[in-house]
Parts: structure tokens; C-alpha cells; sequence
């Protein structure tokens, strides 16, 4: 038989879920994994994403001469990557820059849409960062 203590902590535990459950609009625990999972699975896509342009950077100035500050944009980028859907970052509020070369290092800037969403900051070179240093855009 449980202690009165246990049963209670489950009781609570139970009652936060539904709290939980409850504001963010999920009608069941399967609805409140599939958050938690569409969550990891924006802030992956953003990551991986930010490779990509980071690599494609890289290919792109070992066919072209770049300085070492060189800022590059997704229209000179565009045909050396795959797979990324930019129409989820705003590419005006950084004047189609996403990548900047410093030294050896690329910073990779991808600024979502809106806000509340997962994005990928500025001065951050994705081969030195993981996908834990995305961030929840909020501007």
C-alpha cells in the first residue's frame, strides 16, 4: 500500500497535467506528448537548418573568392542547399543575410516569422553550437 504522501505527489502530479493539458489546448495526454514533440521537432528543423546554411556557405566561397568577413544571402546561397523551407524565416529583417564569414568561423542568422517560434541567433556558428542554443524568437 502507497503512503498518504505518495498518493498525494500523484494526485498533484495528475492534476498539473490536466492544468497544463488545459492551456494549451490539448484534449488528452497523447495531444500533450505530440506538443512536447512538435516543440523538439522545430527547434531540430531550425538547427538543422542553420547547418545547412552554414555548409553552404562554406561550399559556396571555396567556388567563389570571399573575404573573410564575407556576408553572404540566401539568393547567393539558395542553389547550395536543399531542404530548407525559408518561407518560415524573415530574410527582410536581416536584408537577405544569412551568413557571415568570420575567419574560418560562418554565423548563421535565421530569424523566424512572427514570434514564439524556435530561430537561430546571430553571432552563433552552428559546427560550434547544437540545438539546444535555438532560441524562442521574441521580436
Amino acid at each position: 500500500m502507497e503512503k498518504g504522501e505518495d498518493v498525494l505527489k500523484k494526485i498533484l502530479f495528475s492534476l498539473l497535467m490536466l492544468l497544463g493539458m488545459f492551456l494549451i489546448g490539448c484534449e488528452t495526454e497523447d495531444d500533450l506528448s505530440s506538443v512536447r514533440v512538435d516543440i523538439q521537432v522545430l527547434r531540430e528543423v531550425v538547427y538543422h537548418d542553420a547547418v545547412a546554411v552554414r555548409n553552404s556557405a562554406a561550399l559556396y566561397c571555396a567556388a567563389n573568392t570571399c573575404t573573410s568577413d564575407q556576408e553572404l544571402l540566401y539568393s547567393e546561397l539558395q542553389e547550395y542547399f536543399t531542404g530548407v523551407d525559408m518561407t518560415i524565416y524573415d530574410l527582410n529583417s536581416t536584408n537577405n543575410v544569412i551568413a557571415v564569414r568570420d575567419g574560418d568561423r560562418w554565423f548563421v542568422t535565421l530569424e523566424r516569422v512572427g514570434t514564439g517560434d524556435y530561430e537561430w541567433p546571430f553571432n552563433y556558428d552552428p559546427n560550434e553550437h547544437t540545438l539546444t542554443d535555438a532560441l524562442v524568437d521574441n521580436n
